[in-house]
Formats: C-alpha cells, structure tokens, sequence
C-alpha cells in the first residue's frame, strides 16, 4: 500500500482531478493498493480557538470535496478497491485538556487543564485544576480548597446562569417601579377628570377664577395622559426586554439541559403554565374588545375599564414572566459550557455522517472510507474511547440520512455506515501522553491499553516512533513507541485493515530511505535482487547486507527541497529509477 496525500488544504485544491485518475492507473499497473490522506482540517469545526457552525458547515463540504476527487483513482481500473481517507479528527491549534500524571495515575492521567467550549458564542475557556485560599468563614485561620477543572466547569455554568437571571432580575424591579408609577398616574387622572366633569356640569366655569383653575386642570390632565402614554411605552419596552431574555432562557434550558426525565418533566410544567398565562390574556384583549364596542356604555365608564384592562393585563403579564423565570431558577444550570471534546464526538460525526452521505450519494459502493486519526494526546478525540465514541455516533447519524434521504433499509443503512466509517490509529500519536509526565515504560503499556480499546472501530493503522515529546516520524525501531506490542495486539482479533510506515520525518532529516529500518524493526523478512530472504539478527550494520543499501536510488537534494517527506528514495525492486542513462528495464528482454 502507498499513502499519498496533500496535508495543507490549499495543495489538496491544486491537484487536477486526472491526477486522481493516472494514481488509479499506476496502481492497477503495478498491483498496488492506495490510501490517501487528507488535508489537516478540523472536522469539528475549530479554527483559531473559536467554533461556528459557518466553519464545520465548510469543513464538511471540504471532506466531501476530497471523498469525490479520491473516487476517481478507482475510475476505469477493473480491481476497485475500498480506498482510505485519512482525516484528523482535530485540528493543529485546538486543545481539548493536558494531561497531568500527578493528579491521576500511570494508568489514567488526571487532567491539568480542561478546555471547554462556550456553547452560545463558540469561544473555548481554559479550566485550570488549582487550589485556592482564603480566610475561613468561622474564623479558624486559612482555609485551602481544592478546584478541579470538573467542579471548574460545574461552577462556570451555574455562575453564567445566575448572571442571565440577575439580569431578568433588575428588569423586572424597573418594571415593577414603572407600574407603580402608571397606577398612581391612573388614579390621579380618573380623579382629575371627575373634578373637570364636575366643574362643567355645575356651572362653575362662568366664575372667572373657576375658569383659571379649570384650564390648569386640563394643563395637569394633558400632562398625565402624556405621563401615562411614556409610562406604557416603557412598560412595553421592559416587557419586550424581560420577554426576549426569558425566550432565551428557556431556549438554553431546553438546548443544553440534562434530558432526565426530572428536568424533560419540568420543563413541561414550566410550558402549561406559561401557556394558561396566555390564554388569561387572550381572554382580556377579547374582554376589552367586546366592552370598546358596546355602544350602551358612557365614555367614562369605558375610560375607566380601559384603565383597568391595562392593568389586569400588565399583572398577567407579570406573573408570567414570574413564574416562567422561578420555574427556571429551581432547575440544574444548563450545560451552556462543556468539554471541547464532548463537543467534538459530536460536531464530528456530523461532519463526518454528512459528507459521506453526499459522497455515498454520488458514487454508492464505490465511495472511499473515512478513516479518522487519533492526533496529539492533548487534541480532541485523541484518546481511543473518546475517538470510538465519536465514530459510533456517526455511524447512527449516517445510517439514519440513508434510511432517511436514500431509502435504504436499515440493515443495509447500518452495514454500509459501519464500512464507510472507521478509525485511523496512530501510534506515536497516542504515544506522546508520555508528556503527562509518564515515565517510557508507562507510556508503552497505556498505548497497548489504548489499542485495545480502539480495536472495535479499527480501519486503518500508522506505524511510526519518537520519544514521546514531539511528533518526530522516525523510522520504526528508532525511539520508544511499543510498535510490535501494539501489532501484536492487533493481531490478536485478526486486523484485516492495512498498517502504513510514517517516517517523513526521519527521510527528511537524514536524506536515506527508512524500509530498511522499519522491515528490520518489525521482524519481516528482507529481500533483495542479489540474495534470498534473510532475517534481522543484531543491529542495523550488521544484519543489513551490503547490496542492500546499494539498491536504493537516493533521490537529489531537490526533491526533497520541493516535495519534502511525500516523495522518498525506492528500493530498484518496488520500482526505483536507476542512476545514469539505464532505465530500470535494462537488461530484460524487452531492451
């Protein structure tokens, strides 16, 4: 198998299609099988420390892109195979905890820093597991708490919900001070329009002073009137403001909050009771409505239930509101801040269930496999239950658009998600929770643990080596990541899925092919043109024959210079060009 692949995007959408096309030929030329990485993008949707739904919604589209150009490398060939797109199943910037052996155990590192992800406005929020002091409330001196990013984030949610309320809160008292001022102005206006009635009815106003007073309560009356109108509009604007806000919260409350039966339950009753308010107020408009078009009633006597229409529906309204914020306030804070990678087993399966879709769509059993990878320990889905969490959701999600959008039956739905959909383990990733400051050994053993646990959604496998500090790609043998430990374990449930070298890193340093290496490390029989199979038996110059190293074709400098780990020197058996002007057929029968 060849891996091939273009890790920035913008080489990936530089590639012409018939490039595609002649890799298919070469391969079905050469009996060769092909897998194809794919360009560094975060299928969650993260980018620079932010998520939106703008930035997974384009990434989808990008991996369904690369799903329908590698298709074409099985066009015309008559031996199709299921191709492979490796997909990091995060980004290069993004976090989602580091790791701390000091605050768990060799076996399950505790986490020193938790990201978390502001669910309302995409940012992420470093949680930081500390201790805190301050004076004892009782007065015994000191007093040391301990904070876990747990409890952090716990506290985090519960403290931004109070915020939201204590908002509710101070808009309500400006409304309950607004509506003491409207029912004392609607007092002293029915009190002044008696007077004015009075006034006319009596004959006063043909006494000179009587007129006086009677124009200055008209002045006063208009001013009232005006006060009420400004007190309305502002009742109206406040009721606007607490209703937009409330909206809200109920809205986070359904979105975010944990769906027990306990919350799905009050949730509902907070509904009913919102929905009898609504009605009390549907029947006052309807109320008023018949009242304003009763021709039997006196102007004042409608000024008067006007005034106390207004009132009866701003108390309504009121409690409302109320009720609708206490019912909220007894319940759990929603879950408005979680954990990076909780939200990324999400946001990835949906990208991951959508752009298969549209791939499956296009091409059916020919659409290539996403297999994706495990990246750095501290990036999101780099632990293997987290990354088997993240696949099993995308499998359903897949399986539900076919049943759903493709008409398939769901046992086919189901056998067609599982095949498209699967892991890529990389072992030196994984490997680097050494810098949780695991000790070689500890590390070795957590990786052997950590393959076992991903073996049920295993497609596809990276073997490469460091030390556990820096993703370095040597060459198999050459550092510390347990790689025969780790095929072993493989093979104990028979992994059909295909294993590629990664060593980029090592060619790229040291200008020399590393299969040598890596066939020697993995106890493989070695072959060559001038001699039979032989077996690794000491260290690399002694076990090495000398024709071997002689076979290799060591690409120039400029190669490297331009294409970097993707291209490397070839063994002249698996194809590599012969120096001078011989090609590499000289000497066969067709020469």
């Amino acid at each position: 198998n060849v891996e091939i692949g273009a890790l920035k995007p913008e080489t990936m959408e530089s590639i012409p299609k018939q490039h595609f096309q002649y890799i298919g030929a070469l391969a079905e030329a050469t009996g060769t099988e092909v897998s194809f990485h794919a360009p560094l993008l975060d299928p969650s949707g993260f980018r620079q420390n932010r998520w939106s739904e703008e930035q997974r919604s384009e990434v989808e589209h990008q991996i369904a892109s690369v799903l329908d150009r590698v298709a074409g490398i099985n066009e015309g060939r008559e031996h199709k195979q299921a191709i492979p797109v490796v997909l990091h199943s995060g980004g290069p910037d993004t976090l989602a905890q580091i790791f701390d052996k000091k605050l768990g155990t060799a076996e399950e590192p505790g986490v020193r820093v938790l990201f978390a992800i502001d669910q309302e406005r995409g940012e992420i929020v470093p949680l930081q597991h500390e201790e805190k002091i301050y004076p004892d409330p009782h007065g015994k001196g000191i007093k040391k708490e301990l904070f876990d990013v747990h409890r952090k984030l716990r506290s985090l949610n519960h403290n931004k919900w109070d915020d939201d309320q204590l908002s509710i809160f101070g808009l309500q008292q400006q409304q309950r001070d607004v509506m003491h001022a409207y029912h004392k102005k609607s007092d002293q206006l029915l009190q002044l329009e008696k007077e004015c009635e009075w006034m006319e009815k009596t004959n006063m106003l043909q006494d000179p002073s009587s007129q006086h007073d009677f124009q200055l309560k008209k002045i006063e009356l208009e001013g009232i009137k005006s006060d009420i109108h400004a007190l309305r509009a502002h009742d109206s604007s406040l009721s606007s403001h607490i209703h937009s806000q409330l909206s809200e919260q109920f809205h986070k409350m359904h979105q975010w909050s944990k769906k027990d039966p306990q919350s799905v339950d009050a949730m509902k009753k907070i509904q009913e009771r919102w929905d009898e308010h609504a009605h009390v107020k549907h029947q006052l408009v309807e109320s008023f409505q018949r009242m304003d078009s009763d021709t039997s009633l006196s102007s004042e006597k409608k000024r008067e239930q006007a005034l106390a229409f207004q009132t009866q529906l701003m108390d309504v309204q009121a409690r409302q509101e109320k009720e609708l914020l206490a019912g909220l306030s007894h319940m759990d804070a929603p879950e408005r801040f979680i954990p990076v990678n909780d939200f990324a087993k999400e946001q990835a399966a949906k990208t991951a269930a959508n752009a298969l879709a549209e791939a499956y769509k296009k091409h059916g059993d020919a659409t290539p496999f996403l297999a994706m990878e495990n990246f750095f320990a501290n990036a999101p889905l780099a632990r293997a239950d987290d990354l088997r969490a993240a696949i099993e959701n995308g499998r359903q999600k897949l399986a539900n658009k076919l049943v759903t959008e493709q008409g398939l039956n769901k046992k086919k739905a189901n056998e067609v998600a599982e095949r498209l959909l699967g892991a890529t383990w990389d072992m030196g990733h994984i490997f680097m929770i050494r810098q949780a400051g695991l000790s070689t050994e500890e590390a070795q053993k957590l990786v052997v643990k950590e393959t076992e646990r991903i073996k049920p959604v295993l497609k596809h496998v990276h073997i490469t080596d460091n030390f556990g500090f820096h993703d370095s790609h040597l060459a198999p043998g050459m550092s510390d990541v347990p790689i025969n430990e780790v095929m072993e374990e493989l093979e104990k449930t028979g992994f059909a899925g295909i294993a590629v070298e990664e060593s980029g890193g090592f060619i790229n340093e040291y200008k020399e092919a590393s299969y040598p290496y890596a066939l020697e490390h993995l106890r493989m029989p070695l072959f060559t043109e001038d001699s039979g199979a032989f077996y690794s038996g000491g260290s690399h110059q002694q076990s090495m024959q000398p024709g071997y190293r002689t076979n290799y074709v060591e690409l120039p400098q400029q190669h490297f210079n331009l294409y970097g780990s993707s291209f490397s020197s070839l063994p002249r058996e698996l194809g590599g060009q012969v120096g001078g002007e011989r090609s590499r057929f000289s000497g066969a029968p067709n020469q």
